[in-house]
């Protein structure tokens, strides 16, 4: 088996706050309204994003006996990612960005990784199964919003960054399946590793 994954992103992100002056609240998305005496903006963080990730895959398994299955699978990731900062947020700004050098204000970055798995099932009697696997998981970093870090930091808050980095994990995995009492009774067992999770932190 093998295939092929493809997916092409755009998005538009806005984050602010504003004054509450108890005279309605005025929404805003891609303009701050700093000047709105109702419910002026106090903050404003925006970026354009767009993502391109494309991956291949595939797995193949092979009987070296009649009770002994080997399998191999393998996957490789590449992950594209363009941010390009609004020079009229109130966060800080990638360095040399401004209103007349707006390619300053573009972030870049790639993520890719291999990502191989290896599992091997032996057939101890008609009812009793062992297997066992070994592999690696990934995932993709990305960008926060620019500016992040320095508001997580202000509030006391760390371990945020304005970028975060790809993770990977290894696992293993082995255990049993047997189904026993003429097929009433179905047991299986097993134990597997618990790496450290794959996790952001939100910003």
């Amino acid at each position: 088996m093998a295939g092929v994954y493809y997916l092409d992103t755009k998005r538009f992100i806005s984050t602010s706050t504003g004054d509450d002056n108890l005279q309605g609240i005025v929404t805003v998305k891609r303009q701050p309204q700093f000047g709105n005496l109702a419910n002026p903006t106090l903050s404003f963080l925006a970026d354009n994003n767009h993502n391109r990730a494309w991956a291949l895959f595939g797995n193949v398994a092979y009987d070296l006996t009649d009770r002994l299955e080997l399998s191999f699978a393998g996957r490789y990731d590449k992950d594209r990612r363009r941010q390009a900062v609004r020079v009229d947020q109130t966060g800080s700004l990638p360095a040399g960005c401004s209103a007349a050098t707006p390619d300053d204000c573009i972030k870049r970055n790639s993520y890719d990784l291999f990502q191989p798995k290896f599992s091997a099932k032996y057939k101890v009697s008609d009812n009793v199964n062992l297997f066992g696997s070994w592999g690696v998981g990934f995932r993709s970093g990305q960008f926060n919003q620019s500016g992040v870090a320095a508001v997580a930091a202000a509030a006391g808050v760390t371990g945020v960054s304005d970028v975060v980095k790809q993770e990977k994990a290894e696992t293993f995995e082995a255990g049993f399946k047997s189904d026993l009492l003429g097929r009433r009774l179905r047991l299986p067992g097993g134990c597997r590793t618990h790496p450290r999770p794959l996790r952001f932190v939100p910003a």
